[in-house]
């Protein structure tokens, strides 16, 4: 809807809702405003205004592509709103407006009015009533228009009529007296959506936003119970040492040379549980022996491996011989 001091002004597909209107422009030296609406072929269309605050009586009327087609008053406050529906052919007929496709031709044309093909005008004057009477007048349906094709190569639509509705109301016809300057001047240009948004009239419409689908993170499961366990190691002597132990009393005495280091086999890779994740722990259970040096300084710690600790029973070894009460026996070593 379009608006000028205290009128409005709209079209609507056969009287449902209202066409948006586009690139709406006021010329405040003549009282118009003008606008673009986008029309489809085929389809019925009406024209609408009203007198918000009613002060005078006002007539309106209508032209479309240049052609007078009626108009409508609104005489008082009871009534100040009304609605052309096509061209009144007799007091219980009339054949509603229809956006049609433009019928031009290369053919010079002549016509007795002015042609404004794509265009529906609203011109509202103050009048003075005079008198009131039924209206009972036959006209006949005027012809589609023909226009010329140079003449408007931006024209797409033009009005033509459809099949006359009958309507069993009265129709009184107002015989008015215009004085002073219109009041409002409504100019709505129609053509085809498509045709609006290339001359960069009307808005594209919105593209949604589809958001890209992720695909689901696979992770390696590894809950389940774990294989790569360290296995205990089991103290058998009193003579086992571990390499870089700061506990061990063989480091820096004389008996460290007599002490020998067997050579350290490398250990077999081994894959973990999770995919691409290899395990570099020995997975089989070693017992220290008499005199022997276990180097655990080869043993990986760096990896990311999730390693599951168990606690593993483990009997108490007690030296044959020995009593269970020199267990707890302190034994002097310092003489050694």
């Amino acid at each position: 809807m379009i608006f000028f001091g205290n009128f409005g002004a709209w079209i609507s597909f056969n009287g449902e809702g209202y066409l948006e209107e586009y690139g709406t422009e006021t010329d405040y030296t003549q009282n118009k405003v003008t606008c673009y609406v986008p029309s489809e072929e085929g389809k019925a269309f009406q024209v609408h205004w009203w007198d918000k605050s009613f002060e005078t009586a006002t007539r309106g009327r209508v032209s479309v592509d240049g052609r007078p087609v009626g108009g409508k008053v609104i005489s008082s406050k009871e009534r100040c709103s009304v609605v052309k529906k096509g061209f009144r052919l007799s007091s219980d007929q009339s054949a509603p407006f229809v956006f049609a496709k433009l019928k031009v031709t290369d053919e010079e044309i002549s016509s007795s009015w002015t042609e404004k093909p794509g265009e529906i005008n609203l011109v509202i004057m103050r009048v003075r009533m005079r008198s009131r009477k039924v209206f009972d007048k036959h006209k006949n349906l005027p012809e589609t228009p023909t226009f010329n094709e140079k003449m408007h190569k931006s024209a797409a639509h033009n009005t033509t009529y459809g099949t006359p509705v009958v309507r069993n109301t009265r129709i009184f016809e107002h015989d008015t007296e215009p004085y002073g300057d219109p009041v409002a001047h409504f100019c709505f240009r129609y053509m085809p959506i498509d045709l609006l948004r290339a001359k960069d009239i009307a808005p594209y419409p919105i593209r949604k936003k589809h958001l890209p689908v992720k695909e689901e993170e696979t992770k390696p499961d590894i809950s389940g119970p774990a294989d790569l366990a360290i296995d205990s190691f089991r103290s058998s002597s009193l003579g086992s040492t571990l390499v870089g132990s700061p506990s061990s009393s063989v480091f820096g005495s004389s008996r460290a040379s007599s002490i020998s280091t067997p050579r350290v086999t490398p250990i077999p890779e081994r894959r973990g549980a999770a995919s691409g994740m290899v395990s570099q722990w020995p997975t089989s259970q070693v017992s220290a022996n008499v005199s022997r040096v276990i180097d655990l300084t080869e043993v990986s710690t760096s990896s990311s491996v999730h390693i599951k600790k168990e606690r593993i029973k483990t009997e108490r070894l007690v030296p044959r011989n020995v009593s269970s009460s020199k267990l707890n026996e302190v034994i002097d070593l310092t003489h050694l």
